[in-house]
């Protein structure tokens, strides 16, 4: 009978696609090295939850399943890929899979830090449309960076993305490239401090800072007498 470690080496690709999800350790094993391996293989290697950090780790030492850039991502997502694997990756990656890793919250700090960073410096190369994309998406290091997008559309969705904190938004609220709508719509959901600010603060556009002075007196309790 044969042994799983060669079961893995010799089974053919539907059986691969059959088991791979749910076979033990020692069949991923060996189906690492099966000739019948394709790409599709790989991806439900990774999707088993038996998967080690070692095996991640002989995966991302293949030149050739690297090649990949979907592989190369799903490395890199996976939260038990050793930290140094995935730091090695990451300048491979993408502007839409570095802006997936910087928002994984089971990945290790230094390795969304390190997408962010990398994403920062990679914005000014992308194109509209792309950076309108990514202010949906983008993790908080990102927004910072698309706060000071020139595109007023890229301004509009930022507002929407729900990772925006009251620091950002009042940033976005003192770009002049701000779409008027979509900031009056933002200043209603600001708190007393954020609209002091922006009703008090030099260069924040007048209609703006007349919306949060008119928020504040609306709010400010009254006196009975």
């Amino acid at each position: 009978m044969e042994s799983p470690l060669q079961s893995g080496r010799t089974a053919a690709s539907g059986t691969l696609s059959a088991s791979l999800a749910s076979a033990p350790v020692p069949f991923l094993e060996g189906a690492l090295a099966n000739q019948a391996l394709t790409p599709g293989h790989l991806h439900l290697i990774l999707r088993n939850p038996a998967i080690t950090s070692s095996l991640l780790d002989r995966i991302s030492r293949s030149p050739f399943w690297m090649k990949f850039s979907k592989l190369r991502a799903a490395i890199v997502l996976h939260p038990r890929t050793p930290r140094l694997v995935s730091m090695k990756l990451i300048p491979g990656l993408g502007w839409h899979d570095l802006a997936r890793v910087a928002a994984q919250p089971a990945l290790p700090p230094p390795v969304r830090r390190a997408a962010e960073f990398l994403l920062g410096v990679r914005v000014r190369e992308l194109t509209l449309g792309e950076r309108v994309a990514l202010a949906r998406i983008a993790s908080h290091g990102v927004i910072r960076v698309l706060l000071r997008d020139e595109s007023p559309r890229v301004l509009e969705v930022l507002l929407k993305n729900p990772r925006i904190v009251e620091e950002d938004a009042v940033a976005i609220l003192r770009n002049p490239r701000t779409p008027i709508p979509a900031a009056l719509h933002l200043v209603h959901r600001l708190g007393f401090g954020a609209l002091r600010g922006l009703a008090q603060r030099p260069g924040v556009p007048p209609l703006i800072s007349v919306a949060a002075g008119r928020l504040i007196e609306a709010r400010r309790p009254h006196s009975l007498a």
